[in-house]
């Protein structure tokens, strides 16, 4: 959307710190402390947006069980704009029971409602409506896949090493150390499954794994070596 028009689509930040931005995006940062207070939003944040100092026509939120996308929807719906929600994750049981409790209590407290205030809500994949359908919100649905930008092809390196054309193997994990919502717990077993079957790949076969820790790198450890990986 910047790229067809230069500002079309600003991002809302609210960390600390922010890297410089790519030449398409314009960040709008507010990097005041945010408290212990999970619901509150930076109170400047707030003001601007219900005086649309930023002229927005809309907004997008994305996230799951987050509070600070609930305040923001409630201040969405004082100021009138419009948003559309981006869930990412589908509401399966399985992840629907992971701190099974709390989750049922913030949707009935905050997350239906968010669902429900939104214009519409962007899904990754078809397969999540049904789930979002079973929980009873009827809210308008558009699918849109997660990918990256075939441009992005032409920045590989001409000796980027070529899948496959080595006498060992690479796979790669890339993204946070979540092992619920990545299943990486099913990723590690899997692995030590395929070697466990095929001896001989121990020694040209590796798994690597990399990105932010979301509190559940050591358990993977921990469960890797205890597969003997």
């Amino acid at each position: 959307m910047n790229r067809l028009q230069t500002g079309a689509c600003p991002i809302i930040t609210l960390r600390r710190g922010v890297v410089e931005p790519a030449a398409d995006e314009e960040l709008i940062h507010y990097p005041e402390g945010l408290g212990r207070n999970p619901f509150k939003l930076p109170g400047r944040l707030v003001a601007d947006v219900l005086a649309n100092r930023h002229v927005l026509d809309g907004m997008a939120l994305h996230g799951t069980y987050n509070p600070l996308m609930a305040a923001m929807a409630r201040v969405l719906r004082r100021a009138g704009m419009p948003y559309v929600f981006i869930p990412h994750d589908p509401y399966v049981p399985e992840l629907r029971h992971h701190h099974r409790w709390r989750k049922l209590a913030y949707w009935h407290l905050f997350e239906k409602r968010l669902i429900e205030g939104a214009r519409a809500v962007h899904l990754l994949d078809e397969s999540h409506e049904s789930w979002l359908r079973g929980l009873g919100c009827r809210v308008e649905v558009g699918v849109i896949p997660n990918g990256c930008e075939p441009a992005m092809l032409e920045e590989v390196p001409s000796d980027a090493r070529v899948p496959g054309a080595s006498e060992d193997l690479r796979i790669l994990y890339f993204g946070r150390m979540d092992r619920n919502h990545k299943g990486l717990d099913l990723l590690l077993a899997g692995f030590a499954g395929a070697l466990a079957r095929e001896p001989e790949l121990m020694a040209r076969v590796i798994l690597v794994m990399t990105g932010n820790d979301w509190t559940d790198r050591g358990v993977l450890e921990s469960q890797a070596a205890a597969l003997g990986l």
